[in-house]
């Protein structure tokens, strides 16, 4: 919702229908807009969210760069986040780099590290991205739509310099700077990095000439042998635990069956057993009732 405005589904209190339609409810006020309010409330919204740098563009363009701004600040923020502190092999290296900017006392008892953990879990509970296979379907669907409406006009590299053009964004600011964010990080698993890499070769690029142009970092953020090495490790660790689930079932269930060591055969006759004598003395005594 940029400038305080939430989009809401439900039935719209200025019209006498029966059907469910978008309405506009302020998130300050906790008001509804009235429908001949929406455009304008709409228009100001939008005014007030634009940096200095947006006041070249047209009105529909102001407009791309909010939705758009805010639309990858949405579906990429908590995929970092649950790659840095929902991924157990990532934890370590990320509870580390906390505590270096941390208090010496707080950071020898641990507290800041578990406090912003439990704040992270929290936010991406909220926001459904506790899963990383949530997580990353979210970051799918939001890089398809950007390459599809920025990133299409050819097949290697977009034509102009920027989203919109020749001139630089607040929306090129956000997405630059979080795609610096994943393709410059240095921690142990990077699912994220590697989804760029194969699949979204030219924003890769994009991110590489915006650090160059306005960083001053010449960088190759393209998959090098190191990051095929680390995918291929991710894909064998995955493989393994397919494997030993698999074995396992192969080693239970065999051609005759379900196979259960001895001792749990014989405790699931005594719990059979024991539940049939409770049925039939609730029988009798309801009969005897």
């Amino acid at each position: 919702g940029a400038g305080g405005i939430v989009v809401s589904k439900s039935g719209y209190p200025y019209h006498p229908t029966m059907g469910q339609l978008p309405a506009l409810r302020d998130a300050q006020k906790k008001e509804w807009i009235p429908a001949q309010d929406v455009p304008g409330h709409l228009a100001a919204s939008i005014d007030s969210s634009l940096d200095r740098s947006d006041t070249g563009f047209t009105a529909k363009q102001q407009a791309e760069i909010v939705a758009f701004r805010d639309y990858i600040d949405n579906s990429l923020y908590p995929v970092l986040l649950c790659e840095r502190w929902a991924d157990k092999k990532n934890l370590p290296r990320t509870r580390k780099a906390w505590a270096s900017y941390s208090p010496l006392l707080l950071r020898m008892t641990g507290y800041m590290q578990w406090k912003e953990q439990r704040r992270v879990l929290s936010l991406l509970d909220a926001e459904h991205c506790n899963k990383a296979t949530n997580a990353h379907k979210r970051a799918k669907r939001c890089l398809d739509t950007i390459v599809d409406r920025f990133f299409a006009s050819s097949p290697e590299n977009k034509s102009a310099p920027y989203l919109f053009g020749e001139q630089p964004s607040s929306a090129d600011a956000v997405l630059a700077g979080t795609l610096y964010a994943v393709l410059a990080s240095d921690l142990p698993r990077n699912k994220l990095r590697g989804l760029l890499q194969k699949d979204y070769v030219p924003m890769v690029k994009y991110c590489e000439f915006m650090a160059e142009t306005y960083l001053n970092e010449k960088h190759t953020f393209q998959a090098s042998a190191a990051d095929d090495a680390e995918h291929a490790m991710d894909n064998e660790e995955a493989s393994e635990r397919s494997n030993v689930v698999s074995k396992w079932l192969e080693k239970r269930l065999g051609s005759g069956g379900l196979k259960l060591p001895v001792w749990a055969e014989s405790l699931s006759y005594v719990v059979i057993g024991v539940a049939s004598l409770h049925l039939l003395y609730r029988s009798a005594s309801r009969h005897s009732q």
